[in-house]
């Protein structure tokens, strides 16, 4: 996928309910600058204006003013991308998700034998 995100201008996820915020990952992972409603999943990884752009949930026209922006403007695209992927590169590469496990795994055998 990130050869495909990397072809892109922008990504916009419009959900109305998001639970599994993969796709925001990946697209901020290869430098993709987003616009994403706001949503409480969604809001965990975006920080509005700095590392992606929230629109309010069914409102049609803040989406495409966003997109829009994002469209027009070549330095807005380029900040929002390398903070996106900057913000989650650390966080949830493979290193770093198996990391978390591993420590996870630590925790619970640790008060598993208490």
């Amino acid at each position: 996928m990130p050869p495909i995100y990397r072809a892109d201008a922008v990504f916009v996820l419009p959900s109305l309910v998001e639970t599994q915020e993969l796709v925001l990952l990946e697209a901020m992972a290869s430098g993709l600058p987003v616009v994403a409603t706001d949503l409480p999943a969604v809001r965990g990884l975006i920080t509005h204006e700095e590392t992606g752009l929230l629109v309010p949930s069914r409102d049609p026209g803040a989406l495409a003013t966003a997109i829009t922006r994002l469209l027009a403007d070549p330095g807005l695209r380029t900040r929002l991308g390398a903070a996106g992927r900057a913000h989650v590169r650390p966080r949830f590469s493979r290193d770093a998700l198996a990391t978390r496990v591993t420590d996870l795994y630590a925790e619970v055998t640790a008060h598993a034998r208490d």
